[in-house]
């Protein structure tokens, strides 16, 4: 089983399938959907002004619609910040950057940031290949 992210599928008042997992919550639901946004369910979160979602597994190419769902949220959430939790991602290429950089553009435009969540030592060594570490703020560390 690969341990890709799938596409999200908006859900809207309806409870997902029995039969497959939901590991995606927030502002629309997908069954057996890798990440976790809560911007959209958590209101402490929200008063706060963040938005926040968990990335897990490879996050590459074939992740590029959701990953791009993800940035059009945040900027459709009108949230300042953003907090990405990337401690179970297993690896990353460019779409990931560009992802990033997109979200913190956004974040940017409105007087915010975006904060990495644990990011393991491969991510961490691309953002400094790429010369990216001191356009993000990280949080914590996380070993790969």
């Amino acid at each position: 089983m690969s341990d890709r992210l799938s596409a999200p599928v908006p859900v809207q008042g309806q409870p997902p399938s029995p039969d497959l997992p939901v590991e995606r919550e927030g502002a629309w639901s997908a069954p057996g959907a890798r990440t976790r946004s809560s911007w959209g369910t958590d209101p402490a979160l929200r008063a706060q002004g963040t938005f926040r979602c968990v990335l897990h597994g490879e996050v590459d190419f074939a992740s590029r619609e959701h990953l791009l769902a993800i940035a059009r949220d945040f900027e459709a959430s009108g949230l300042p910040r953003a907090e990405v939790d990337v401690a179970g991602v297993t690896f990353v290429d460019s779409t990931a950057l560009s992802m990033l950089l997109t979200m913190r553009r956004t974040a940017t435009d409105r007087g915010g940031e975006v904060v990495l969540v644990a990011p393991g030592r491969r991510l961490h060594r691309l953002l400094t290949i790429a010369g990216m570490t001191a356009l993000f703020t990280v949080d914590g560390s996380s070993t790969d």
